[in-house]
């Protein structure tokens, strides 16, 4: 299976929240290039840094609240 490298329109913030959530509660400083890796090995898709940082942020606040 390939990778898509421009990213994918229906991978949303939530969806790249849910995946990101385990790793947000083990490692709160979860670093945004480890998020992009672990959506590229879960979908195959590689996502922008804007995109890893705000599905990081919203895992965050689903863990521990706003």
């Amino acid at each position: 299976m390939g990778t898509c490298r421009d990213g994918h329109f229906n991978l949303d913030v939530e969806m790249i929240a849910n995946v990101l959530r385990v790793d947000t509660k083990k490692t709160p400083r979860f670093p945004i290039k480890d998020c992009q890796t672990t959506i590229l090995k879960a979908y195959g898709i590689s996502i922008s840094r804007r995109k890893a940082y705000l599905g990081r942020k919203c895992a965050f606040e689903k863990v521990y609240g706003t």
